[in-house]
């Protein structure tokens, strides 16, 4: 009987990374962007990268034409991370046209991401 070899990482499932803000902590707003930035940058330079990165309320802004961020957004993208943004935010602000990395979902496929997760990290 054969037995399936797996590494350390494949052992931990799928890692899924929440961002519900365009900041990441509480206190100081440009203190909080500079860690946003600085937290992505790292993901998108090596190790272990998420799986799927999804974003909601103001979050969705780190998707759009301008964001500091989208550059290391795309080299996450490129290198396989799925990057889902939920339509609730978009639609009211029509920001739908804005958007230039990741894609337009809904609360359903967010949902179901998190849930299907091996571990989830919310910023």
């Amino acid at each position: 009987m054969s037995q399936e070899v797996r590494s350390p990482e494949s052992a931990r499932g799928k890692l899924v990374i929440a961002l519900a803000a365009n900041v990441m902590g509480r206190g100081d707003e440009m203190l909080g962007k500079i860690l946003i930035g600085s937290f992505l940058h790292t993901m998108a330079e090596g190790g272990r990268r998420p799986d799927t990165i999804v974003l909601y309320n103001t979050a969705v802004q780190l998707l759009l034409k301008g964001s500091p961020v989208a550059d290391d957004l795309k080299r996450l993208e490129a290198a396989g991370t799925e990057i889902l943004a939920c339509g609730t935010y978009m639609k009211p602000f029509q920001y739908a046209d804005q958007i230039i990395v990741g894609r337009v979902s809904n609360m359903y496929e967010i949902s179901d991401r998190l849930r299907e997760a091996g571990s989830v990290v919310r910023i």
